[in-house]
């Protein structure tokens, strides 16, 4: 599969769970807070991670950062 590198077409709903989980929130958390099952977390992370090409949460963090979508004070620091 061709990674989807269009980074600027997340959903709101895709670029909440991303800034939680940068905040430090579980996806546990996130689906409660969000009112979503951890289900749906997870489909959102998974197009997250496709969008911008990346394997896992450090890295869309990483990413989301350098390409503005998030602040470093979205990020939880421990």
């Amino acid at each position: 599969m061709q990674p989807n590198n269009d980074f600027s077409h997340l959903s709101p709903q895709m670029l909440r769970v991303l800034g939680a989980l940068a905040s430090g929130k579980t996806r546990k958390q996130i689906a409660q807070e969000m009112g979503i099952s951890i289900h749906t977390v997870k489909i959102y992370l998974w197009k997250v991670y496709q969008r911008l090409n990346v394997q896992n949460a450090p890295e869309a963090v990483a990413q989301a950062l350098e390409k503005g979508l998030i602040s470093r004070d979205d990020i939880k620091v421990d």
